[in-house]
């Protein structure tokens, strides 16, 4: 993918790789569609918060294209894109009763057109990073879709789909790739980057389900996750290239302690060429009852103060991503984390 080079001169104002599209939130006729597993008018929350921080408008950031039924099947498989459509499929999935009562076509714009969107949002942000240093998709991180199957908001590989683009890509300068899903549970989905579907298409789905686990040198994983919550499968975990197992209740002083001991070493390790950074905010302690865990906000926004931090002094591009959410404190932690990245020179949310 091909950014158009900016104009540097002093009166021109110059765009923010920040990623973001109005059609992100998951709403029906304009009402915000909620649950116990997110909220989802948050997108739309903190873009309109970081506007009236830095005073930024639309057109001063990325705005993304829907990914493609044929850049999704590069990814997935056809049975799974045409069952991810229907109503009942998708209730079960996301653990809504209601949604197996609406048409297939709202089904398409309401949800599933917004997770289209989020994952064409981190193809491009992946651009971004690269020409920018950094850049930051305000959705996507959906840790947990497979090849056959996805998990709540889930549906849609975005990460995986992104990467198997630059790898793909003959004049990309990307080889060599590193995950950091600091989302409190395991990001059991990633093994999708193990595809070879372009050689196997036309194996049956059974078979196609055993391919997608093939490794490949070129990507690692650096996971920090509640071990108490979940199942952690057998071969999901065979593929972890960086795997930090956490305890029920941690708090922030032990958690940094493990990412400052542990997250270097795995950088220098895999001599990644951008890193992807998958920033759940479910690590909170006010999304406890999801992911365990007990970091403050202030917690929150140190990790990714140091994520940034380690990568920017080693010249890797960053993209970050920000996984699904359960509460409606979510978009003010991340605001909170983006603010301080801004305060702290390693992103820039200004237009001059």
């Amino acid at each position: 993918m091909v950014i158009a080079a900016e104009n540097n001169a002093s009166n021109v104002r110059r765009k923010i790789p920040l990623v973001y599209h109005r059609d992100y939130d998951i709403c029906f006729r304009g009402i915000p569609f909620t649950s116990t597993i997110l909220d989802s008018k948050r997108f739309a929350k903190i873009f309109k918060t970081l506007v009236s921080h830095y005073g930024f408008n639309v057109d001063d950031i990325y705005e993304p294209a829907e990914s493609s039924q044929d850049e999704l099947l590069s990814i997935h498989s056809k049975q799974y894109l045409s069952s991810v459509s229907q109503p009942v499929t998708i209730s079960k999935m996301m653990n809504l009763y209601l949604l197996s009562m609406m048409p297939e076509t709202t089904i398409d714009r309401n949800i599933l057109y917004p997770m289209r969107l989020a994952t064409g949002g981190t193809v491009l942000a992946s651009a971004l990073a690269i020409q920018y240093g950094w850049s930051v998709n305000l959705s996507g991180g959906y840790h947990n879709a497979k090849t056959n199957s996805g998990q709540f908001t889930d549906i849609y590989a975005d990460v995986p789909l992104a990467i198997r683009m630059l790898l793909k890509d003959d004049a990309s300068t990307i080889r060599k790739v590193l995950i950091v899903d600091l989302d409190a549970s395991f990001g059991s989905g990633y093994q999708t980057l193990f595809a070879l579907h372009d050689e196997h298409e036309n194996e049956s789905d059974d078979e196609y389900e055993r391919l997608v686990f093939t490794d490949d040198e070129r990507i690692h994983i650096f996971d920090m996750y509640n071990s108490s919550i979940g199942e952690v499968d057998r071969i999901s975990k065979q593929f972890l290239t960086y795997g930090i197992p956490l305890h029920d209740n941690m708090e922030d002083e032990e958690y940094i302690l493990k990412l400052e001991n542990h997250f270097p070493p795995a950088l220098r390790a895999s001599s990644p060429d951008i890193v992807f950074f998958n920033a759940g905010v479910n690590v909170h302690m006010d999304h406890h009852k999801v992911g365990g865990l007990c970091l403050s906000t202030e917690g929150v926004v140190y990790r990714d103060e140091y994520v940034f931090r380690i990568c920017r002094e080693n010249d890797i591009p960053i993209v970050m991503v920000l996984s699904s959410c359960s509460s409606t404190a979510a978009s003010d932690i991340v605001v909170a984390s983006l603010d301080n990245l801004h305060s702290k020179n390693l992103i820039s949310l200004r237009t001059w």
